[in-house]
């Protein structure tokens, strides 16, 4: 007797049975009816019906929330979900769509706009389209016959072989003072780094700058005037004069009178009695918990001053000796940290006219020998390092600086700084923690927070100033939230559980490093779109990309609170209003909050610049659609107004404020990449364009006033900042077309070594020698 086979999966009738509402005998693969009829015999799976439960529901919602997230990675910025929703077209075209997505063939959007899908259905089958034909444009139709970037290596100078910001005379024996301080020719703003066509020929290279740096865009800038023979741009950069009796303007010296007093109390000479006595050390970190700590809140304060009071005290005399900490890696990193902080506390002082803080940043050096960096690290020397890239790339060495940047950003990762922490794991609730417990935890994870994203908008901001490729981690792969705005008396007397009763909406030190951070983000989108745009010609496509990513600045400054408006009339009474109650009401504005408000609308300024200024040098003859020079006047319109704008800004700051180096540093950088705009277009020759109905630059005597207006703030800045001296100089080589004779560069960008003393008041007092300071 034949035993029929039933199919394991068969819990119903066969389709056949069903439809005639017959009994089946559930045989497989043919049931006994619909072999006795001759039916095909199919057996459907059991309809599934989804449980109309709450948790159901939820599971849902979540994963369409999760599959939203996906869809905005995919599709452009400015393309809504909604709208795809409301234009999807049938279901065997969306069933096309999705075999689409699946295709590796598929499109990244990055240079996709409005204009367009403005005219078809948006859909993922048109977006990849519409994306592929971009792509299969023949370069001959869109790239620009002299790429920007091509020409800014020279082989001859070595710029793919070596960088060297080395520092030979600062030694465990400092014995050749006579060895200049840094290269001649670097800087950590990215200007005067490698040869810019001055007629200085350099054995070394100084690294490599892009054309997003403003060494590159004026070395390129020289280079495509010289091989066109100047007939799109004007720049003349070889032939100028210069008194070489003319000495630069020496940086202010007069330091702070304890610091004075503190060395004449010591009356050693002997440099290491100054770098360890309590009370220097003790005035250096004052500094820099003053002045850089409000502007770039990174460390622990409270953690890093219990153990630095701890030390100074004389607790633990140990903590000095060196020798007795080597093979202890928390104390090394502690030190490593401690000298750092102190490196930046003394420049804060003191910038470029004392030695002193490099004392402090050779003994880092001299620890991080001690500790093996690849194979150790801990969050203190993550911090340092983070501070350390600042530190030297505002004492010229931007290669160094970007080095440091690339090793926190490693370390960061394995540290998992980038991740989340859910903290209900760590909180037992059956054991009755207290919830003073419960907050320590809440402040870690809030510490945390400051770190990644100090890390990251440092790394991104670097990179610009750079012009090298973003190498930080795609913020897709961040899951990181963003730093609350925190009042630290509130958190640390206030008596509380939760870290959000600490949260408050006035500004405080942490205010800023939200505001860049997300500044930051929107910063890289616009970067890797002007990248990818760079080698090509000035169309229609590229003019309205190009204000699509401004359209990006425009919606985060209308979300910026109004306290942060760069109009004083707006900015100062919504600040007052917003710190009524506090302990700033009634006060002078702290100079932090200043200087947090002019970085953070500089930096938006600098960013638009940086969108529109590559359209300033091409040449638009042969375009005679008017609707393509409208869309050049507005973006070069955008342009000038955030050039104008910053050099407005930074003169009315050095009216109102007191300045210090730190301001000092930022004034001159963001002045410098400003005023390059008008200068750029004094030497630029417009084509097919009318200059009348402009505003910022109708005619060469208005562009000039603005150019001169940075003149006067660079020379109030020279007491603080050797670079905007030498600033004063550039914009006077760059503006001046008749000059015949060949400037001595060397002699030019020099610092001079024996001009360098810790004291205005001392200057004759030191003589360096056998790590010696002697009186004379």
């Amino acid at each position: 007797m034949s035993v029929s086979t039933r199919s394991p999966n068969t819990h119903q009738a066969c389709d056949s049975c069903r439809l005639r509402k017959m009994k089946c005998s559930k045989e497989y693969p043919q049931c006994q009816k619909c072999k006795e009829q001759n039916w095909k015999c199919v057996y459907s799976l059991k309809t599934i019906r989804s449980p109309l439960t709450r948790t159901h529901l939820s599971k849902v919602e979540d994963r369409v929330k999760a599959l939203e997230k996906l869809l905005v990675r995919l599709l452009p910025g400015d393309v809504e979900i909604n709208d795809l929703l409301r234009a999807s077209e049938s279901n065997s075209d969306i069933k096309e769509e999705v075999e689409t997505i699946d295709n590796p063939q598929f499109y990244k959007q990055i240079s996709l706009t409005t204009e367009d899908l403005s005219n078809i259905p948006i859909t993922f089958k048109n977006i990849n389209k519409i994306s592929r034909e971009k792509v299969q444009k023949t370069p001959s139709e869109q790239t620009l016959d002299y790429q920007p970037e091509d020409y800014l290596i020279d082989l001859e100078k070595s710029d793919l072989n070596q960088y060297d910001e080395r520092e030979d005379s600062l030694n465990n024996n400092i014995s050749n003072i006579d060895q200049p301080l840094y290269s001649p020719n670097t800087d950590g703003m990215a200007v005067l780094s490698n040869d810019i066509g001055l007629n200085y020929d350099s054995p070394k290279s100084n690294g490599y700058f892009g054309i997003n740096s403003t060494n590159g865009l004026l070395k390129f800038l020289s280079l495509k005037s010289k091989k066109t023979g100047g007939k799109d741009v004007v720049l003349n950069l070889n032939n100028f004069s210069y008194n070489d009796d003319e000495e630069e303007e020496e940086a202010a010296t007069v330091l702070d009178v304890h610091l004075n007093e503190i060395w004449k109390g010591i009356n050693s000479g002997r440099i290491a009695d100054l770098l360890d006595n309590a009370a220097f050390q003790t005035l250096a970190v004052s500094s820099y918990f003053d002045i850089y700590h409000n502007a770039y809140p990174f460390v622990d304060k409270s953690k890093f001053m219990k153990q630095f009071n701890a030390m100074i005290s004389g607790d633990n005399p140990s903590e000095y000796d060196y020798a007795k900490i080597e093979d202890n890696e928390k104390k090394l990193s502690f030190h490593v940290l401690l000298n750092t902080i102190l490196a930046i506390g003394i420049w804060c002082i003191s910038g470029e006219s004392s030695r002193v803080h490099t004392y402090y940043y050779q003994r880092v050096k001299n620890l991080l020998q001690l500790i093996n960096v690849f194979e150790y690290s801990d969050s203190q020397l993550f911090v340092s390092y983070v501070l350390l890239s600042n530190y030297v790339q505002k004492n010229n060495k931007p290669n160094t600086g970007w080095s440091y940047l690339g090793l926190s950003a490693r370390v960061a990762t394995a540290l998992g700084l980038h991740k989340e922490v859910k903290l209900d794991q760590f909180i037992d609730h059956t054991n009755g923690d207290s919830p003073r417990t419960n907050l320590k935890l809440y402040k870690e994870i809030e510490h945390r927070k400051r770190l990644w994203w100090g890390m990251y908008f440092f790394d991104v901001g670097t990179t610009l100033t750079f012009g090298r490729p973003l190498t930080i981690p795609a913020l897709n792969t961040i899951d990181l939230e963003p730093v609350l705005n925190i009042d630290d008396d509130i958190l640390n007397y206030g008596n509380m559980s939760r870290i959000e009763d600490a949260e408050v909406k006035y500004p405080t030190i942490y205010t800023g490093l939200i505001y860049e951070s997300e500044l930051t983000k929107i910063s890289t989108r616009i970067y890797n779109y002007n990248s990818s745009v760079l080698k090509l010609k000035n169309d229609l496509s590229k003019m309205i990309g190009l204000l699509d990513m401004n359209e990006l600045l425009e919606d985060f400054v209308g979300k910026l609170p109004l306290y942060f408006n760069q109009n004083d009339e707006i900015s100062t009474p919504n600040l007052y209003q917003q710190w009524q109650n506090t302990k700033y009401a009634a006060q002078p504005i702290p100079k932090w909050f200043s200087l947090t408000r002019l970085r953070l609308n500089c930096r938006i300024k600098n960013l638009q610049m940086l969108i529109f200024r590559y359209i300033l040098w091409e040449s638009n003859e042969g375009f005679e659609d008017p609707n393509f020079i409208a869309l050049i006047k507005r973006c070069r319109n955008i342009c000038f107004k955030s050039s104008v704008e910053t050099i407005e800004m930074v003169a009315k700051f050095l009216e109102k404020f007191e300045i210090d180096r730190l301001t000092a540093w930022y004034l001159t950088y963001f002045l410098f990449q400003a005023v390059l705009v008008p200068i750029l277009k004094l030497g630029i020759k417009d084509i097919g364009l009318d200059r009348t109905d402009e505003v910022y630059y109708r005619t060469d005597d208005v562009i000039s006033r603005y150019i001169d207006i940075s003149q006067r703030s660079f020379n109030k800045l020279k007491p603080y900042n050797k670079l905007a001296g030498k600033f004063v100089k550039i914009i006077d080589i760059l503006t001046t077309k008749d000059r015949e004779a060949t400037i001595n560069y060397e002699s030019l960008f020099a610092i001079e070594p024996n001009n360098v003393s810790l004291f205005d008041s001392m200057e004759d007092f030191f003589n360096f020698e056998n790590d010696v300071m002697q009186f004379k």
